[in-house]
């Protein structure tokens, strides 16, 4: 696409000796260019497309291409990769509000702009400032001085975000186009844009579980008794989505079962039966891509909606399985933990539209090492 250069104005600047002036000046310039860019841009979708689907998924993925080549720049801060990595995400991987995509990408935009502003300015209040005296000498005062190197970052980082911003308004141009045509719930990747109302991804997810407890038998064969013990789980996996979303899952707190012995030794010491109770638990779900979802949630408040996020919510998990002692101290079980509850990890709504994402394990298959104490 055309270049963004040079830029006299900014060089100026980048050399330290500008005014408030070079910078009105350097705006003006690079509105221009930003506009010369945006129409570029365009223009090379719709040479190689006149499908607004196909328009704005080159796009997103162009623009983060582009961004990817230049947020190395230790001028572009980690706040603007979080936001644009939340955009890109929900782009390219999420069924969402078309509305909260385009109040996504806009608040994308704002910050990109406020960003370079703050680069231009802290070039001029870090240039070397000139005062002329009496005697037609010049007195020279450093304030807050950069180094040439750092000057010359910061200039970078303004052409890089002024090219950003060309990608950027050139999606929103394509994406509003899209809009008119598809006025729903639209899933955006890099290689469709499409409506959706349902659907679900499986995945494995592979851990560790502890558990601390009392049991006791009743009875004068003691065949029957309960247990009672407080629990800790922890998973981790991911989905068979294309994107292989990894996730994490947290379960704790308090459970009973119930404890039948079909055979028991002379002794006592060898026993072998069946378990099955519940528990009542909490249930925490950490994902990677959790910015992503607050990202929307944001920008749907923003444009007058509601979303909220849930991360941990109550649970009750069903537990029934097979024990065996094989000494005195030493024993273990294989069962199922099936999950009963399910809760929303993400709620939106905008207007008449709705979206929801839950997250639950259909069953879980355990294999415990026992010590009794």
């Amino acid at each position: 696409m055309p270049s963004s250069k040079p830029k006299t104005y900014l060089q100026t600047l980048v050399d330290g000796d500008g005014a408030l002036a070079t910078i009105a000046s350097y705006k003006a310039e690079e509105k221009t260019t930003i506009k010369a860019n945006t129409d570029a841009l365009i223009g090379l979708v719709e040479t190689s497309t006149n499908n607004t689907t196909e328009a704005v998924s080159s796009l997103v993925a162009g623009t983060n291409q582009f961004f990817n080549q230049v947020s190395s720049n230790a001028s572009i801060s980690q706040n603007l990769k979080d936001t644009f990595s939340g955009f890109y995400h929900l782009a390219s991987n999420t069924s969402h509000d078309l509305v909260g995509l385009q109040s996504s990408l806009s608040q994308l935009i704002s910050q990109v702009e406020q960003l370079q502003q703050a680069l231009l300015t802290s070039l001029l209040n870090t240039s070397i400032m000139r005062t002329q005296t009496e005697g037609g000498l010049f007195a020279v005062n450093h304030r807050n001085q950069l180094d040439p190197q750092s000057r010359q970052g910061k200039g970078k980082a303004i052409q890089d975000l002024g090219t950003l911003l060309a990608y950027l308004q050139a999606t929103q141009s394509k994406l509003k186009a899209y809009a008119k045509d598809h006025p729903s719930l639209l899933a955006a990747t890099p290689s469709s844009i499409v409506a959706t109302q349902s659907g679900h991804v499986n995945g494995d997810l592979y851990g560790v579980n502890a558990q601390l407890g009392y049991k006791q038998f009743f009875g004068k064969k003691k065949r029957f008794g309960l247990r009672y013990y407080g629990s800790f789980s922890y998973q981790y996996g991911t989905l068979t989505d294309k994107y292989a979303t990894a996730l994490s899952n947290l379960v704790y707190g308090a459970g009973v079962d119930a404890l039948y012995n079909f055979y028991e030794s002379a002794n006592g010491h060898y026993t072998t039966g069946f378990f099955a109770g519940f528990m009542l638990a909490g249930s925490t779900w950490l994902l990677k891509n959790a910015k992503a979802y607050k990202a929307l949630a944001h920008a749907l408040k923003r444009r007058g909606g509601q979303a909220s996020i849930h991360a941990t919510y109550f649970q009750i998990p069903l537990n029934i399985g097979f024990r065996s002692n094989v000494s005195k101290h030493h024993g273990f079980e294989v069962g199922l933990r099936i999950p009963l509850a399910l809760s929303s990890y993400f709620e939106a709504t905008s207007g008449d539209e709705s979206f929801n994402i839950s997250y639950k394990r259909n069953v879980s298959v355990f294999v415990n090492y026992v010590y009794n104490f």
